[in-house]
């Protein structure tokens, strides 16, 4: 808790009838919410003088906040900072949303005020983490939207869907990563990154084309320093992806179903004596990503440019991230601080433009309760074979 922010110094205390110096305190609170009982720590104002609780309003305006937003986790509602990352992600405001929703003008405002959803509206709104869940809602409903809204929302959806499902059936295959990976909010786990496929499939595509072909085990390792160089470098990841520990190094999870899900339409796999090797069938739209995110790809591919499958495996191993984390255990954006490289950087960023070098590459207890009742509504060598 922040102990350091604007409070008073001095309050009334109606037992020593004066104005009295305070001390902050932490201290647990028991409260009943919807029948839900959760236990927090608040922080409340004491007399100096006498050790009694005063009543501070900004504090038990915190305090309500603090309730609530346990109340949410206990419950697994959602949160106000994660419908303000929906709003963010599809570029659309509350009241827009709350039209394509069917609901009441201001239901989505009174959320992010701090009002609780019932179980219902939570999880429609987290189902709308997908993009290809919200582009249905907004196929059905666009109506609703004014031009401009509608041609936002678009233009939004565009960035995290590579193809559409409606004109394209075999695009349920994409679907179902996005239905997997979007359940993943974000987090520490995927460098706080909503899970774009259109940037993975152009990631991929980008190593595959500059490498003219890469075994997946190098795959699966280019993935996660780029993912993890970018976090280092701009507090984001690229993809959005989860990683995994394994035997052989970090790997994204589901990678296999990632690469199967690819066939035919991105990537062709083609086994040899050493492994799988990736081979792009399309080159890569590298306007996917920005400026930043595709300096940070030619960075991972020039270090990792002559590097046996093998080999970078090995190197991998040596990595804080790898060494702290438990076998099949997810490896935390932490320690992207830790990373062995980042100090490559691209032409572009050199000399400040340019074209990559191959493949045309462009770019108080009572006030808490009745407070709470009105926001419830209630009272991841060529001389051995590929791993992973």
């Amino acid at each position: 808790m922040d102990l350091g922010r604007d409070l008073p110094e001095r309050s009334y205390c109606p037992d020593c009838d004066a104005e009295v110096y305070l001390d902050i305190k932490e201290v647990y609170q028991d409260h009943k919410v919807k029948g839900i009982s959760v236990r927090v720590v608040v922080e409340a104002a004491f007399c100096r003088e006498c050790g009694n609780e005063i009543y501070i309003p900004k504090l038990n305006d915190d305090n309500v906040d603090l309730i609530a937003e346990e109340f949410r986790r206990v419950t697994g509602r959602i949160a106000k900072d994660e419908i303000k990352a929906i709003l963010d992600k599809y570029n659309i405001g509350a009241k827009p949303l709350a039209a394509l929703l069917g609901w009441g003008e201001c239901t989505i405002v009174r959320y992010l005020k701090g009002h609780i959803p019932n179980v219902e509206n939570s999880d429609r709104l987290k189902s709308l983490r997908n993009p290809y869940v919200f582009r249905d809602l907004y196929e059905t409903h666009k109506e609703t939207l004014t031009p401009a809204a509608q041609k936002k929302l678009e233009g939004a959806l565009s960035g995290y869907i590579e193809v559409h499902l409606l004109d394209n059936p075999d695009s349920i295959f994409e679907r179902s990563l996005v239905d997997y990976f979007t359940s993943f909010a974000p987090s520490i786990y995927n460098g706080f990154t909503h899970f774009t496929l259109k940037k993975l499939i152009n990631a991929i595509l980008y190593f595959a084309n500059r490498y003219g072909g890469t075994y997946k085990t190098k795959m699966n390792k280019l993935l996660w320093y780029s993912d993890m160089l970018c976090y280092k470098r701009i507090s984001h990841a690229i993809t959005g992806l989860v990683y995994q520990r394994t035997t052989y190094g970090p790997v994204p999870k589901k990678y296999e179903w990632i690469y199967g899900s690819l066939v035919e339409r991105y990537i062709d796999l083609r086994e040899n004596e050493y492994g799988t090797q990736l081979i792009s069938l399309k080159e890569c739209n590298t306007n996917t990503f920005s400026s930043d995110e595709l300096d940070v790809l030619f960075s991972v591919g020039e270090k990792f440019r002559d590097w046996y499958a093998g080999d970078l495996s090995n190197y991998s191993h040596r990595e804080r991230g790898y060494l702290d984390t438990e076998d099949k255990g997810l490896i935390p954006f932490s320690f992207a601080k830790d990373l062995s490289l980042g100090a490559i950087r691209s032409p572009t960023s050199l000399s400040g433009g340019g074209v990559l070098p191959f493949r045309a590459l462009r770019r108080d207890e009572a006030n808490i309760r009745d407070t709470l009742d009105v926001l419830t509504g209630q009272s991841f060598s060529s001389n051995r074979p590929d791993q992973s």
